[in-house]
């Protein structure tokens, strides 16, 4: 396969590899200068099958000195495969699908590597081009790049990237896609800017979040519903808007049913946290009363094992008693 320019893919792991090699050789030669004398000898054939004493005491430190070596190569690849992060972000925009595919793969699997060393990288090059990149209709390159992004929004300096690069409109759209990777991994993500960059609440309500996570409160899986209704929550909290947009799309009786159906403790907290905070507005009481969220509430109290959510559901409960 080519890259624009006619450079091969593995190509492009070869930056200034003699630098690198030699930096590698230079450590190398400081931890164990006998080494170097010996690397391109043959090793000596044994003159008998049993070890000597002092063999097998010098055993251990040889396997040490050779697992250390090994890691200073790692570390090397590393670092000449993220040198190369522009360039590979470059080939995001080419025309041809395989190409986008195999840069998205590669750009995926270094942000597992290092993140700290992958986000310097990215700061300085291509976190605009990344978000772009991510709209594309292919679901293979764009479930790898949503990917990307979900792992870069664990740590901070990630999320302010992902905000500042524009990413939550994509984000948002990517909670409508057919491919539930693409979704877990975008609800992830919006999770994490809901839970730690203050301003994200603002733009992802702005360009219609809670609208496109509250259906997803009926998916099938646990884990994401836990993510959504967590996400709505932050949405629900102090945002009279949202409770009334919330309650137009039937969300008040979705939790309602979640509670009378699930037994998954991360998914009965964030629904607890979310009709807590939907309880103080007027409508909403009425509609979780019609459908009965009280008795789902009292069903639900002898599951609750931490103190902190058994509290919320007790204040959910008395909101709704004054009705």
């Amino acid at each position: 396969m080519q890259l624009n320019g006619g450079n091969n893919y593995g190509d492009i792991f070869n930056v200034d590899q003699d630098s690198v090699q030699n930096r590698s050789n230079r450590i190398r030669s400081a931890m164990f200068p006998e080494f170097e004398a010996d690397e391109n000898e043959p090793e000596p054939v044994p003159q008998t099958s049993h070890f000597s004493i002092i063999e097998m005491f010098a055993e251990p430190s040889q396997i040490l000195k050779n697992a250390v070596i090994d890691l200073l190569h790692v570390q090397d690849d590393t670092e000449a495969a993220l040198r190369s992060l522009p360039e590979l972000i470059e080939q995001l925009s080419s025309s041809d699908p395989n190409v986008v595919a195999q840069a998205a793969h590669m750009i995926c699997s270094l942000s597992k590597q290092d993140i700290r060393r992958f986000l310097e990288v990215l700061s300085k090059h291509g976190a605009k081009e990344l978000i772009q990149a991510s709209k594309r209709d292919d679901d293979n390159a764009r479930g790898l790049l949503a990917a990307t992004i979900g792992h870069i929004s664990s740590h901070e300096e990630g999320r302010l990237l992902i905000f500042r690069s524009g990413g939550i409109p994509e984000l948002i759209r990517m909670l409508r896609s057919r491919v539930e990777a693409i979704v877990h991994y975008a609800v992830t993500t919006l999770h994490n800017l809901l839970r730690y960059v203050e301003t994200a609440k603002d733009e992802i309500i702005h360009h219609g979040g809670l609208e496109a996570l509250t259906p997803l409160l009926t998916a099938s899986n646990s884990r994401l519903q836990a993510l959504v209704a967590d996400s709505l929550y932050f949405l629900l909290f102090e945002h009279p808007y949202c409770k009334n947009a919330f309650l137009a799309l039937g969300g008040p009786k979705v939790l309602v049913e979640i509670l009378m159906t699930t037994t998954y403790q991360k998914l009965i907290y964030a629904v607890i946290r979310c009709i807590r905070s939907i309880s103080v507005s007027t409508e909403s009481k009425a509609n979780l009363i019609h459908h009965r969220c009280l008795e789902a509430l009292h069903h639900t109290l002898f599951f609750i094992e931490d103190p902190k959510y058994r509290l919320a559901l007790l204040q959910a409960m008395r909101n709704l008693s004054d009705a």
